[in-house]
């Protein structure tokens, strides 16, 4: 699910009836619900590339440092690196790597979906009391 989509979602889900809110407080824990289960597949995928790039990155490094197998070179599709870099130039080389940085950013991206259903996850746990104003809002105006 891209950002936007869950966006779009939320945005129809976010709405308050404030002519039912008796419905309204019912559809919390299915909003919960719907929202931790997307919680949980985002944070999974984050997780997933994580592990990813951790490999991706030390095959760059041993591709930078000349140490990649014939296999790995294969399996990838790359050719043997030359020149070789000083030991201490591949971590700057890797971090410059237009691969790494594109899987980076795709991570910072997955990131940024988590953190916002786990935004939406805590405006659904105070729903509660927002509701709970607006019933006392409706009692104060009527009089009652």
């Amino acid at each position: 699910m891209i950002l936007t989509d869950i966006q779009q979602v939320w945005s129809e889900d976010a709405m308050i009836d404030r002519f039912n809110l008796t419905e309204e407080s019912l559809k919390i824990p299915m909003l919960h619900s719907k929202y931790y289960e997307i919680y949980m597949i985002e944070k999974s995928l984050l997780n997933k590339e994580t592990e990813k790039l951790k490999n991706f990155v030390l095959a760059k490094t041993y591709w930078y440092s000349g140490k990649m197998g014939r296999e790995d070179l294969q399996k990838f599709g790359w050719k043997q690196f030359e020149p070789l870099l000083l030991k201490g130039d591949i971590p700057v080389v890797v971090d410059a790597d237009q691969e790494v940085i594109d899987k980076r950013t795709k991570i910072m991206e997955q990131q940024d979906k988590v953190e916002f259903v786990k935004s939406i996850l805590q405006s659904i746990n105070q729903r509660t009391f927002i509701l709970k104003n607006a019933l006392e809002n409706i009692r104060f105006v009527s009089g009652g």
